[in-house]
């Protein structure tokens, strides 16, 4: 599946798997992601916003329409399927 990333003042077209952890995804790309607890959720440093698309949280599937941006952790949550756009805000990077 394919989806937009937009971070550190570019823009990117990434190839997700569905049900791959968000987290997994953008740094398996290159993009430089905090994620201090490990992926378990804990900390939120991995925290991105996510726009006009179907995710997967908890075992549910939830769609967040055209115009809503809603924050998740990358590490909790997977792109259930194309489309939306992912942006990584300066705070979730790491140096």
């Amino acid at each position: 599946m394919r989806i937009r990333v937009v971070f550190g003042g570019s823009e990117r077209r990434l190839d997700v798997e569905e049900g791959e952890p968000l987290a997994l995804a953008l740094r398996g790309a290159g993009i430089p992601l905090r994620m201090e607890c490990g992926g378990t959720g804990a900390c939120r440093t991995c925290s991105v916003r996510i726009g006009g698309a179907s995710i997967l949280y908890q075992g549910a599937v939830l769609r967040i329409p055209e115009g809503d941006t809603w924050s998740v952790c990358s590490c909790q949550t997977a792109v259930a399927e194309e489309g939306g756009t992912v942006e990584v805000p300066a705070t979730s990077l790491s140096e």
